[in-house]
């Protein structure tokens, strides 16, 4: 039986049992979630030390076009020897990083999706199987057994489990589920999973959002500049070439610094950088994911539910919420 509801309507806090950090009950996610963690940071530092390299690369180039000022203002000659083989070196050494970067990338990267997805799987699969809500057809009950093979199909064919899917504490919460009545657990997973999801992906939404606009704020930010600096730049040049005419070299700090160059490198960067985050992608597909859990909240069965309707409603949840995470692994892989 399924009831209306508004997706506005607040989710029924469970009143016997509490389901709050369930997951932290299953010492193999904790083990993923941990994993997936590191292995974005590690990717995530090794390309931000790539993009600061590139611009330490633009900013030396940049500076050394200020030798002919620095040299009329009292510069040794020997200066400017060492501010190029500077550059160059700084240069060398920075596409050399480029290169291990571009090796490394994949690699770094595909660690942290593909084990990132591990967790998100075991995630959605911890629900089902404190609900009973079972792969097989007709079955009264999601088994240990089943429970421990899906874990095991997580990894490679071969391989040990890095950690164990049971705990005492996961047992005893299947059991206490087990002997609620229908409505209650129908309020324990509408509040603890979907509210709780619901929750987070409003909340990563919003600040994706707000890390997107400053972001964009910032790029745009720097085009003025960078424009109005060319702006600059050509109004002393002209103002150069009409007061001394015949002079071959020397100008201005305008003329000479290419201030320009460095701009748009930055602009380049931060743009790498929000295509590498997909900031604006993953905001958007949050917005969505939040409104297909109201939508689904909207539509849970009513008290008066049976338990083949409330297995399922979770049936539909989890693979709603599977399909979410598989799409997020699609655009990141």
């Amino acid at each position: 039986m399924i009831a209306a509801h508004s997706s506005d309507s607040p989710v029924p806090a469970p009143a016997t049992v509490s389901f709050l950090s369930v997951e932290t009950l299953v010492p193999l996610l904790t083990y993923y979630d941990r994993t997936a963690v590191a292995a974005q940071t590690r990717w995530r530092r090794f390309f931000v030390r790539s993009l600061v390299a590139l611009g330490v690369i633009t900013g030396l180039e940049t500076l050394h076009g200020l030798v002919p000022s620095l040299q009329r203002a009292g510069l040794k000659a020997p200066v400017d020897l060492w501010l190029e083989v500077l550059a160059l070196v700084a240069g060398t050494v920075g596409i050399g990083y480029e290169l291990l970067h571009h090796h490394q990338h994949h690699r770094g990267f595909g660690a942290w999706t593909r084990v990132r997805a591990r967790a998100e799987a075991l995630r959605s699969e911890i629900w089902r199987y404190l609900f009973d809500v079972s792969a097989r057809p007709h079955a009264a009950h999601y088994t240990d057994g089943e429970w421990r093979a899906f874990a095991e199909g997580l990894e490679p064919a071969g391989t040990t489990l890095p950690a164990d899917p049971f705990s005492e504490a996961l047992l005893a919460r299947k059991a206490a589920l087990r002997a609620l009545p229908v409505a209650d657990r129908l309020a324990a997973y509408a509040h603890e999973r979907l509210g709780g999801q619901r929750a987070y992906f409003a909340r990563k939404a919003a600040v994706l959002h707000r890390r997107a606009t400053r972001l964009r704020y910032l790029i745009n930010a720097l085009l003025v500049a960078a424009v109005g600096w060319n702006v600059l730049r050509i109004y002393a040049t002209i103002q150069h070439k009409l007061h001394a005419p015949g002079a071959g070299h020397g100008g201005s700090l305008l003329t000479e610094l290419n201030l320009f160059i460095t701009l748009i490198a930055l602009v380049g960067l931060l743009k790498a950088w929000r295509e590498a985050e997909g900031t604006d992608r993953l905001a958007a597909t949050y917005q969505q994911m939040s409104a297909r859990l109201n939508q689904l909240l909207a539509a849970r069965p009513a008290a008066t539910a049976t338990t083949a309707d409330l297995r399922l409603f979770i049936d539909d949840c989890e693979t709603a919420l599977s399909a979410q995470n598989q799409e997020w692994g699609a655009k990141r892989g």
